[in-house]
């Protein structure tokens, strides 16, 4: 068996030195001067033109096909640099998950969806490049946007520096967009972001400080989840909503404090935190939106954390 390297994907196997290879077939495309039906197709294939070339890469993917859409839901190889076949239109969650060597992914420009979990399990990844021909996604040193490069997607776990300035355009991040990151410990937010989504910074168990912007209206759901080094946190005067477990596990905090203009406060923001937190409120009272656990220590019992009501951040 001779491998060698092919624009559809990463390493492919060749018999007796004759060469396994396909030819390009995109919009409107023929093969044995057959017309492919254009409601069965993959980026311009047929279904069967598209099953076949899957078939000759099952011993590094596993990808189920069917009408637009050809999604990897696995991978299987032993390489550290993974070029993805460009036949590919979807990366499914944890389809790279235990492939520790894996350090470099390039997308394909047939790629359109990544699911938030995509490159979950996979802990040395330091770069994500894009085909410059991709419509959807784009690289930037190594991190992953949208193509117009105003939504952050992913930051490679490993990728090295210790702080990281977010681009003056991007205006949103993805869930989970830093999860499990290893090496950063300061991350500065630009002025048009106004949302930090949903486990964004979910594991990211090294950052002990995030620098948020005046315009940052809502604090979702387990965004800070399980950060347990972080330990300077501003929550910004705009800020009208900290979701559910926003802050769980933040081990490293030892004072944090909610602005006036906060409304609503989603169940044990707080719980397995720094067992002597203080909490600093603006408001001389709980607001009728703070849900009754919200200044739990743990996720049951009756124990709760000093809260200092009526009193303005120190600054």
């Amino acid at each position: 068996m001779i491998t060698e390297r092919n624009r559809f994907g990463q390493v492919f196997g060749t018999q007796n030195n004759a060469n396994v290879g396909w030819t390009e077939m995109r919009g409107g495309a023929t093969m044995n001067n057959q017309t492919t039906d254009n409601r069965q197709q993959v980026n311009g294939m047929s279904l069967e033109e598209v099953r076949a070339i899957c078939r000759d890469l099952e011993r590094y993917y596993t990808i189920d096909v069917y009408p637009n859409n050809a999604a990897l839901k696995a991978y299987h190889g032993k390489e550290s640099k993974v070029i993805l076949p460009d036949v590919l239109t979807k990366i499914t969650n944890t389809a790279f998950a235990g492939h520790v060597q894996i350090t470099s992914i390039f997308i394909p420009r047939s790629m359109v969806t990544i699911d938030v979990t995509a490159f979950a399990e996979c802990p040395n990844l330091s770069e994500i490049l894009v085909d410059k021909a991709n419509p959807k996604f784009s690289s930037r040193d190594g991190v992953l946007y949208n193509k117009e490069g105003t939504t952050l997607v992913y930051y490679p776990g490993m990728k090295a520096g210790d702080e990281f300035n977010i681009p003056d355009e991007v205006e949103g991040i993805e869930p989970n967009a830093f999860s499990m990151t290893q090496n950063l410990k300061i991350v500065r937010m630009p002025m048009l972001i106004e949302r930090i989504g949903t486990c964004a910074f979910s594991n990211c168990r090294s950052v002990r400080e995030v620098v948020m912007t005046p315009n940052i209206t809502r604090i979702d759901e387990r965004a800070f989840h399980n950060c347990d080094r972080l330990s300077i946190v501003d929550i910004p005067e705009t800020v009208t909503d900290i979701g559910k477990d926003a802050f769980y596990r933040c081990g490293g905090l030892k004072t944090i404090y909610i602005p006036n203009g906060v409304e609503r406060i989603g169940s044990h923001p707080f719980c397995l935190c720094n067992p002597g937190l203080v909490i600093v409120c603006e408001s001389p009272k709980p607001k009728a939106g703070w849900s009754e656990d919200w200044a739990l220590k743990e996720g049951y019992g009756n124990k709760t954390y000093k809260v200092n009501f009526g009193k303005s951040q120190k600054r």
